[in-house]
């Protein structure tokens, strides 16, 4: 399972994140939440400790759940607004996406562009 693309993008008259998830495996998935989370440095965000902040992202469209097959590829969208730029300048923001029959998310940083 790869997650790419979690950059802020600019497109011109909305301002989104787009999420991309590609099913990579040889076995079906469901995506099932996604998240943010905030972590006080670098490090506790590689290592996996606990968020100091985490926020459902309710509004991504397409809606979760969502069945992945081998080979298939998922995008979701959601939108940009202040207080999430204002996350994303001053702190560390990871993009999390949870499945079905894992603790485990993948996951991505949130860079500011």
């Amino acid at each position: 399972m790869q997650l790419w693309s979690g950059g802020v993008f600019d497109g011109g008259v909305k301002n989104v994140v787009c999420l991309d998830v590609y099913n990579d495996g040889g076995q079906p998935t469901t995506l099932t939440t996604a998240t943010y989370k905030v972590y006080a440095s670098r490090l506790a965000g590689r290592m996996g400790r606990k968020a100091q902040e985490a926020f459902v992202i309710a509004d991504l469209k397409p809606d979760l759940p969502v069945k992945l097959s081998p080979g298939e590829q998922w995008r979701g969208v959601t939108r940009r607004d202040d207080w999430l730029d204002g996350m994303i300048r001053g702190k560390i923001v990871y993009a999390e996406i949870y499945r079905a029959g894992s603790d485990k998310p993948i996951r991505i940083r949130l860079i500011h562009s």
